[in-house]
């Protein structure tokens, strides 16, 4: 089990900041607006990892791990008009959730693997023009099996696992060299 405290500072991360249009702009037609890249001046990032493994039978083994991720934006250059919430003092960096984590569970008989894992995200705030929205959080479930015998070995994967999924992966080593796979 390890548990990691994290408080990093970053500067000068680079921005955009939408602006009025000029004349050149509206010239040539620009379809999607005009802006400008500036520096964030100051921003900081603070949470903990936490994550651990665990051996729960002679054939069955599992792992979790969690992050916390609390990020705040502390100086940088306002919206002249203040009306853009990405970059005003106290706002969240863009596209950082503040809780995600994941759970897998492995087993292992006889010559068979077996693995399910799940990930998941919160919300987190992201940038549409002409501003900011959320995007909600997701999980995500994945299941893989694979096997192997003295002349090939053979794996199956499976991403997302929902009505609507499909096969990802299958693929087959034979054991001469020669391999064949198929999507």
């Amino acid at each position: 089990m390890t548990a990691d405290y994290f408080d990093s500072r970053f500067h000068n991360l680079i921005s955009f900041l939408t602006v009025q249009p000029s004349a050149a702009c509206l010239a040539a037609g620009a379809p999607f607006g005009a802006g400008t890249f500036f520096n964030t001046d100051l921003a900081r990032a603070r949470g903990g990892n936490f994550s651990g493994e665990a051996r729960i039978t002679r054939w069955l083994s599992g792992s979790a791990s969690y992050t916390y991720d609390s990020t705040r934006t502390l100086s940088a250059p306002t919206d002249p008009l203040n009306i853009d919430p990405n970059y005003l003092v106290g706002s969240r960096l863009l596209r950082r959730p503040v809780n995600s984590g994941n759970l897998a569970l492995n087993t292992s008989y006889w010559r068979m693997n077996w693995n399910i894992s799940g990930y998941f995200t919160g919300k987190r705030f992201d940038y549409n023009y002409p501003g900011q929205i959320i995007d909600p959080g997701y999980a995500l479930i994945n299941l893989a099996a694979s096997t192997t015998s003295r002349t090939a070995s053979a794996s199956l994967a499976a991403s997302p696992i929902s009505p609507t999924s499909n096969i990802r992966r299958c693929t087959v080593f034979p054991r001469s060299g020669a391999s064949f796979a198929s999507a």
